[in-house]
């Protein structure tokens, strides 16, 4: 099955399902809605120790961490946007999009579509609290930010095996 979607910039995508599973659909990839619990109370967002002591290398099991390496990925002189979303999104929908032949064309999308407003939304994101947060789900609030109208106004991680993704 394949359905059509436009954006407010007159571009248009089409999306394939196949087995009953979204495939090559980036944009879920990247802002699918995760129900998350409330913040702790005095939950804020803290520095990463990386950006205070530049020797420490980054960890993908801390989230500070791993939105660092997102903008430094996208800010690369040639970005691999393949590399980016294998890296970054959720393990079971892209190893999905891989196997079906899918991923090139979600990276291509990507590039096309959101890269640019994933990236100012990261360097948004990386000094704002959370507005929920858990140990393994966090997400942060862009309905005020410029995004395309079908993204949703959260932006969301999830720690899987150790290592934080978008939702």
């Amino acid at each position: 099955m394949t359905f059509a979607l436009s954006f407010a910039s007159g571009d248009a995508c089409q999306i394939r399902f196949q087995r009953g599973l979204l495939l090559s659909a980036v944009l879920l990839i990247c802002w699918a809605a995760t129900p998350l619990a409330t913040p702790p109370a005095g939950a804020h967002a803290a520095s990463s120790a990386s950006e205070t002591d530049p020797t420490r290398s980054l960890s993908r099991g801390i989230l500070d961490d791993t939105i660092a390496m997102m903008i430094r990925d996208l800010e690369a002189p040639q970005p691999d946007y393949r590399k980016f979303l294998k890296e970054y999104g959720p393990p079971d929908i892209v190893s999905d999009a891989e196997a079906a032949g899918d991923l090139d064309q979600a990276a291509e999308m990507f590039r096309r579509r959101v890269a640019k407003t994933t990236l100012d939304l990261l360097k948004h994101i990386r000094t704002q609290k959370p507005v929920s947060k858990t140990d393994t789900e966090v997400a942060y609030d862009v309905k005020d930010q410029p995004r395309p109208d079908n993204m949703e106004e959260k932006m969301g991680f999830t720690k899987i095996r150790g290592k934080w993704y978008m939702n």
